[in-house]
């Protein structure tokens, strides 16, 4: 799980449609049966993350599901891949999500400083985030001191960007769109229940279970991480898996321990 945060284009305007790839359907070849099967599976990209195999366009959906009013804020469960992306939020400054850096302009440096231009690169490589915005900040002014150089030109650099901390960041159509991938203890425990319901309920099916049939179930873990997560979120896995209740459970129709994440958890299911 991530949160995502998207920049607007120049023109605050979004796109108001949504597209995805082609789905073409064709008779499959030596199969006795000749319905019309599509290629691909579409129309389930709403249910869950692992179901679709065509993708929606992002920047589209975000637009229809959210106003323009919403710059700035934070909106919920608004991703078109349910679970994957925990929050949403618009802004109109990419620059939030990017760090500046500077590298020597040999080009402009060589001719200038001779043999010094190895040792201004060395002195600018040494930088660290805090050195780079004040150098961004000397080359506005038009003059920049580092080391015992003093009023260099900001011809003799270039200007670079790179993603910061935890940022994964891409720019397309003059729109950004930046993935924050640091993961707290709520999203590692989401993150959790969401794969072992997803593992539940394929257990189900290999108990026989009918589809809206309801049992019980108990769900146990050595480690403390992964029984805090199936304790928080009971009433969650409770109603996604279709128990009425969570307990212990002595003649289990099946049982099984997964191995979600980093963690063990058993899972014993029987009939209500």
């Amino acid at each position: 799980m991530c949160s995502c945060e998207c920049a607007r284009s120049q023109s605050g305007q979004l796109h108001s449609t949504i597209s995805g790839d082609y789905c073409e359907r064709d008779p499959p070849v030596l199969i006795p049966n000749t319905e019309v099967k599509p290629f691909s599976a579409d129309g389930t990209w709403l249910v869950t993350t692992w179901e679709n195999r065509t993708s929606p366009d992002f920047y589209s959906y975000l637009a229809q599901s959210v106003e323009p009013a919403a710059v700035n804020r934070v909106v919920v469960g608004s991703s078109p891949t349910v679970g994957a992306i925990k929050d949403i939020v618009f802004t109109d400054d990419a620059s939030l999500y990017y760090d500046v850096y500077y590298t020597v302009n040999f080009r402009v440096a060589g001719a200038a400083l001779k043999g010094e231009a190895q040792k201004l690169k060395k002195l600018v490589d040494a930088l660290d985030t805090e050195g780079f915005r004040q150098m961004d900040e000397a080359c506005r002014k038009g003059s920049v001191d580092i080391g015992e150089f003093t009023g260099l030109k900001p011809e003799l650099f270039e200007r670079h960007f790179r993603p910061k901390a935890n940022f994964i960041v891409t720019t397309e159509n003059k729109r950004t769109l930046a993935l924050n991938t640091e993961i707290d203890e709520n999203l590692l425990a989401e993150g959790i229940v969401r794969e072992l319901i997803r593992q539940i309920q394929v257990l189900r099916k290999e108990a026989g279970f009918a589809v809206e049939q309801r049992i019980i179930a108990e769900i146990t873990s050595d480690d403390e991480t992964a029984a805090d997560a199936i304790t928080e979120f009971a009433d969650r896995i409770k109603q996604d898996i279709l128990a009425n209740t969570l307990g212990q459970i002595e003649n289990p129709v099946i049982e099984k321990t997964f191995r979600v994440q980093d963690y063990d958890i058993n899972v014993k299911l029987a009939l209500n």
